[in-house]
């Protein structure tokens, strides 16, 4: 039996389906985490005392820590969140758990983006 795990890092635009992705993926899997990098981001929002860079990186060392904790209670983790330069780093600093991971970028054409985004906020104008 394999007991390696698995984290499904899921990335691309607003409105791209990444979160309705990642939710079915974990759905799908047993002992899957769906975890939210949004909501780990939020927190830090209304903060103005620390610039974008600080929280971005503080929501990607919260996902780190909390990805490492599920790891190591054998959950495959699922991740929703775009994922830029911090590729690389988060592989080396999960390197030592051997996980296997997935990283899916989502893309999808700009009347489909803004025809999701109306969808999500009909306040906003495109």
């Amino acid at each position: 039996m394999n007991s390696q795990k698995t984290i499904f890092l899921i990335s691309g635009p607003i409105g791209a389906g990444k979160t309705t992705l990642a939710k079915a993926i974990s759905k799908k899997l047993n002992n899957c985490i769906y975890l939210n990098g949004d909501a780990l981001f939020w927190p830090l929002e209304e903060i103005s005392s620390i610039s974008w860079e600080q929280k971005l990186q503080l929501t990607w060392l919260n996902i780190l820590t909390v990805t490492r904790n599920y790891l190591n209670e054998s959950f495959d983790v699922v991740i929703d969140f775009v994922v830029e330069e911090e590729l690389e780093w988060f592989k080396e600093k999960v390197a030592d758990l051997n996980p296997q991971i997935r990283y899916l970028v989502l893309f999808a054409d700009q009347k489909t983006l803004k025809k999701r985004l109306q969808q999500r906020d009909g306040d906003i104008k495109y």
